[in-house]
Formats: structure tokens, sequence, C-alpha cells
């Protein structure tokens, strides 16, 4: 009876046309691997199992279940494997004294064989989350949960248990789903088209159940229809589209609100109806019974809704970072909090040695607080923290008061001038279009000397959406003389690219200490991401 069981199922395979037993299917398997122990008179021997409910007997001995552990004598030993719905296993394993063994096998599972008779043909067939293709395919035995779509029908799921070394035979018709409209959303809903990549643009996006067409207007606040876009067919379930902020001519529109009309119907072929839009994420979903192009069925309604979005140019991103727990350069904090900007990291790589991460999050409109933590290879590093509170001074200007701890090993400082340090600084900053320049004066109390000197910090920096460069430079003003040995001045040349289309920058840094040769020089690359 097997045996016809099995020569029927190689003959199915034969009939069908395009079978392919593509499920995957574990493939029976042993490996041992061994280490030196002190173990005299005996090896050391553990097994284990896939499936892990397996039986593993050692020398026809009694089972044990789920693995087996213990000492064996030297010599020739016979180790047997079984579990349900699986080919047993056996095998010799030869075992040497002071030596521990680790076996790991694998069981093959039985299996049995799936007919696929589905309408239509070219639905997708998934047995357990995995696809499957051919009209015939093997499984392992046990109970399968198989789900079957097709974009345009209603999807199908069922269980089904296979058994070994029979064919289940799997009859299923797709019914043609009804048009409706479904988890549609715009994000963001405030943008700045000037901004790179994502940060750039707004998406609309949403799900369709059958094949239809679409229609987008965008009007401003005066009504006036500023951009009109037919969609493309749909031909899957998931949808978008991208504005970036533009006309029908491809010119820049200014900044104010926009009003977004979306209009949706199915293709007459599809033969479905249309169903009212859900009314999460719009202002005023509705159905209008007007067809809105020639193409629509006489018998459908046109799915329509209607959001808003704003293009608000103040909203910028631009490279950013915030190493030494500063904001900004590394020795001048940028007073300036970004609107759009709630956060970035950095991971810097620094010759000759060492590593760091630095974040900025901020906290609100107009505070930042920054984190740094650095590693060396000594091992040695150091914790950086800081809160920055910007206020603007009015036009060009821009003011904030910064309050930065620090700790750093003396072993291997993270870069030049870093110390254990408690600081408050007043970064004031000036812009002059894209160049900006900017001092720091402030006090520094150091907890090793446990000593309070005056500090002061300078910038000047380019900076626009793609790239921010420019120079900082820091002095401590005390006992000793500036620009000597015992008081250096730290300076510090760095660049960001922001990476087209992406949050991800590019980052170049070269710092060292004039006093008044140049002393203590490092170099640094890194990564980072902007959000």
């Amino acid at each position: 009876m097997v045996v016809k069981k099995i020569f029927l199922a190689a003959l199915l395979a034969g009939i069908f046309v395009g079978a392919a037993p593509t499920f995957s299917i574990r493939s029976p398997s042993i490996s041992v691997s061994t280490k030196t122990v002190t173990s005299p008179g005996a090896g050391i021997v553990n097994i284990s199992a896939i499936p892990s409910d397996a039986w593993i007997s050692v020398d026809g001995g009694s089972a044990s279940f789920a693995g087996w552990a213990g000492p064996l004598s030297p010599g020739q030993h016979s180790i047997s494997a079984w579990a349900k719905d699986h080919y047993s296993s056996q095998f010799l394993l030869v075992v040497e004294e002071n030596t521990s063994y680790t076996v790991s096998l694998e069981l093959e599972p039985h299996t049995g064989f799936l007919a696929l008779e589905i309408q239509p043909p070219d639905a997708e067939v998934f047995v357990d989350g995995q696809k499957i293709q051919g009209s015939l395919v093997e499984i392992p035995v046990g109970r399968r949960t198989i789900r079957i779509k097709k974009f345009g029908y209603d999807e199908h799921q069922l269980s089904l248990t296979v058994r070994w070394q029979r064919i289940s035979v799997l009859n299923i018709g797709l019914k043609p789903s009804v048009f409706e409209v479904k988890a549609w959303s715009l994000r963001p809903e405030i943008f700045n088209p000037s901004n790179k990549g994502s940060y750039g643009r707004t998406v609309l996006s949403f799900s369709v159940t059958t094949p239809g067409k679409g229609l987008l207007e965008i009007s401003d606040s005066s009504g006036i229809k500023r951009f009109e876009r037919e969609l493309p067919v749909f031909t899957t379930w998931s949808q978008r589209f991208v504005w970036q902020g533009r006309d029908d001519r491809e010119a820049a529109l200014p900044d104010g609100e926009y009003l977004f009309k979306i209009s949706l119907w199915p293709l007459p072929e599809s033969g479905a109806g249309a169903e009212k839009a859900p009314a999460a994420g719009g202002d005023s979903p509705a159905v209008d019974d007007v067809p809105s192009a020639d193409d629509e069925p006489d018998n459908g309604a046109t799915v329509s809704f209607t959001t808003r979005v704003r293009i608000d140019s103040s909203r910028i991103i631009a490279p950013s970072g915030a190493q030494a727990a500063r904001p900004g350069l590394l020795y001048f904090p940028d007073p300036k909090i970004a609107r759009l900007l709630p956060g970035s990291a950095e991971i810097l790589g620094t010759y000759p040695r060492g590593a760091s991460l630095a974040l900025g999050f901020k906290l609100g409109p107009s505070t930042m607080m920054a984190l740094e933590g650095s590693f060396d290879v000594a091992p040695a590093g150091g914790l950086g923290l800081s809160f920055l509170q910007g206020f603007a001074a009015g036009g060009k200007f821009d003011l904030g008061v910064l309050g930065r701890f620090a700790w750093n090993s003396d072993l291997s400082p993270s870069y030049p001038g870093a110390a254990s340090e408690a600081e408050i600084s007043l970064p004031l900053a000036a812009s002059f279009g894209g160049l900006r320049f900017g001092a720091a004066p402030g006090l520094v109390y150091d907890f090793n000397t446990r000593d309070i000197e005056g500090r002061a910090g300078l910038g000047l920096w380019y900076e626009n959406q793609s790239i921010l460069t420019g120079i900082s430079a820091q002095s401590d003003f005390g006992g000793a003389a500036p620009v000597s040995a015992s008081n250096p001045l730290r300076l510090a040349l760095e660049a960001r690219v922001l990476l087209d289309s992406t949050p991800l920058t590019f980052m170049l840094r070269i710092s060292g200490d004039l006093s008044p040769a140049l002393s203590s020089p490092t170099a640094s690359l890194g990564f980072g991401v902007v959000w």
C-alpha cells in the first residue's frame, strides 16, 4: 500500500504541469565538534537534536527525551534518534578520553503532498507564511495554515492537515473583491520642499482591493487649482504618490496651506462597485455619485476624500552633530535651535585611536540636550552631557545658555582638550546668509585641579541644507599664558554632508593644539543620521 501511495505521488508529480517542491524542508544532518578537556578514562558527550522533542539512545540503552549528556568510555558507540513524524537516524561515534564531543543532529521530517487547483491560476499560495509554487508541492506533515491571495480577489485562508505519503488536493476559487479604499494617509502634514530627500516631500499612501484609477487635485487656500495628476492604474494593494510642493509646470509653490482632493474608482472590468472610504486620516471623506472618468463603470461610485497639507520653508533640516556634548561645532555650541530637527546621532572613529558616539535631542522649541560617549583601546574613555537653551536675539542674531558636564580619562582623552569639567557659557552667533560667526564666553571648573577659569570659544562656519563646514577654537584663561604648552589653543576643522535622498550624514574632522607649535593632531571620520 505504501509503495502504491509513493508511486501515485510520483505519477501526479509528472502529470501536473510546472510541479515544483518549493517548500523549504530540512535535510538530515549530523555535526560533531570536539575540544580537549580533563576526563581520564572517558569522553564527555552532549547530544542535541532537531526537533527538540526527539528521543535519543546510546548503545541501545534507555532513551533520553530532548537531548542526552554524559560520559562515555573510549571506543565506538551507537547513537540512535527518533521523533514523531520524522525518519529515525542511527550513526556511530568514536569516543576518546580527555575529549568533549558536541553532537548536533537534525532528523528528516515525514512529508506529504499538496496538489493545487486554484482559480485564478496565478494566485499566490502561502503555507505557514512561506510562498509555494507549482501544482504539486511536498510539505512536512502536520497542521498547516494555508493562505491564498490575488489582487482584485478576496483572500482565502484555511487550515489543513498534511499526512505522510498522502496527497491533499486543494481546490479553491477566489471571489472577486468589492472596490474599497483603506488605510489612507498623507505624511508629513507640514514639510519644506527645499529640504533634501524624505524631508522635502509629502507622501500620499493608501490601499485598494481591486484594479482602479484615480485623480489627484491640489488647490491653494484661495481655491485656485495648482496641481492635477491622474494616478496610474492600480495593479496591487498598496499605492503611494509623492508630492514635492510643485505645481503642474514644476514651479515651486509658496508657503501656505493646500487642499488635497483624491478621487478613486474601480475599472469597469473589475465588475465591482465602490464603498465609502474610511474617515481616519482625512477631513471630509465622501462618496460621489458622478463619474469622473470615461473608464469608470456605470454601476460604480467614485470614492473621494480631502485633506490638507502645509508648506513651511522655515522647517529646515541640515547636517548637525553634538560631538564633545556641544550641539554645533566641536569647540563652539551653536545657539540656534532648528525648528524641524528633533535629534541627531553620529558615530566617529578617531586616529590614532578611539571612537565616540554623540546624540542630540530637541526637548522643546528652543532647548537641546546633547550626550556624548567615547571609548579607547587603552581601555579608557569619556562621557559628556549638556543642555542648551536658545533665545532669538532678533534679526540675524541667536543667543543661548549652555550648561555642560564632562568626564574624560586622563590616559586617553577622546579629543584635544577633553577633560573632567563643568562648563557654563553664553554662545552668541550671527548669520550673514549661509555664513555664520559666533563667540561663547564662559567659565569652566576643572574637577582634577579644582580651579575655575575663564573660557572662550569661537566658531566660523558655512551651512545650508546639504553641508556644514567650518572651524572652531577654544582657549582657557587662568594662571597659564594662552597658546602655551600648559594652555594650548584648541582648533578643529570639520565638515558634514547630508547625503542625497537620505537622512544620513558623512563627517570629517581634523583637530589639534597650538602651543605655539601644532601638537596632538587627530583625524576623525564618521557617519550619522538626523531626524
